[in-house]
């Protein structure tokens, strides 16, 4: 019998609490602005609460955003054989305790070397450290080369990891937090060497561009003509491709920057992936109208 006046104990869960912590985590910078208050109801000291919920909830941050079949994946514990390096000298490309490790001084590309096929979705969290510069976590996606387009990665191409070297793909790109993290850009690359770039696409607010060592989740979704760019669960890109890129190479690109990278997943994709978009704008067929050249 409790004293009168007196409550019950609260049970612990501590399933329920790692899963509305890591929601907190996924949902990105909106949420993160204020730090989640963690209230410890195991009868541990206050101070272990956090600990205690990182425990818990890292490695459920994978299965929380699981979608269809998987396809490939990589924990990048076993070195980085998977992947193809072009990069300019002076930098750096290494596997280091489960996370890709990409410290980079004049332009690099990392492409994942299995082709892939829509409808797909590549799924990887990444973050750009201080120093030397908060800029460029970039990436292409379904790239190919009309010069060769069977082989991406075949002997005898020209690119060199400097940007300019890029511009003969056929290929989705978002310039993440570019031009010194001032831009947020997508383009779909021609293969002809141009790559348009429409006033919709490109975005300054700052709640588009990158922040020092926040961790991101990055899902790029292709499923039949539509084409999203997705940031913790938000979608920055929704794009109408009437002529879609339906196979082709996933890439990471950056330049003078240190980016570490894990968790990277390619699962088959469905309309049941695809996001209702946040209000920048309803999904627009792309045009090449518009021929900026900046990153």
């Amino acid at each position: 019998m409790l004293p009168p006046g007196s409550r019950a104990p609260k049970r612990t869960n501590f399933f329920l609490d790692a899963i509305s912590i890591s929601h907190l985590w996924d949902n990105g910078p909106r949420m993160r602005r204020t730090r989640p208050i963690i209230r410890n109801r195991s009868g541990l000291p206050g101070q272990y609460g956090p600990l205690l919920a990182a425990v818990l909830i890292f490695p459920l941050i994978p299965e929380l955003s699981a979608g269809g079949r998987k396809l490939y994946s990589d924990d990048f514990r076993h070195g980085i054989g998977r992947w193809a390096v072009e990069q300019q000298p002076g930098g750096t490309i290494a596997a280091e305790k489960g996370t890709l490790v990409i410290r980079d001084v004049g332009g690099c590309t990392v492409w994942f070397r299995p082709k892939l096929n829509a409808p797909v979705s590549i799924s990887y969290v990444a973050k750009v450290a201080a120093k030397p510069r908060v800029s460029d976590l970039n990436c292409f996606w379904m790239a190919t080369d009309p010069a060769r387009p069977g082989d991406l990665l075949a002997p005898g191409h020209r690119r060199d990891g400097s940007f300019a070297s890029y511009d003969s793909l056929r290929t989705y790109y978002v310039g993440y937090g570019g031009n010194d993290n001032t831009t947020t850009r997508f383009r779909r690359y021609a293969g002809d060497g141009s790559r348009p770039l429409l006033p919709e696409h490109d975005l300054k607010a700052p709640e588009v561009l990158l922040r020092p060592d926040e961790p991101y989740r990055i899902t790029l979704v292709v499923v039949g003509e539509r084409i999203q760019f997705i940031r913790n669960g938000q979608v920055i890109f929704d794009i109408h491709d009437p002529q879609p890129l339906t196979s082709g190479w996933f890439g990471f690109r950056t330049v003078q920057s240190h980016i570490e990278v894990r968790d990277f997943v390619v699962r088959e994709a469905s309309t049941k992936d695809l996001l209702q978009y946040p209000g920048y704008g309803r999904p627009k067929k792309h045009t090449a109208k518009t021929t900026k050249t900046a990153k």
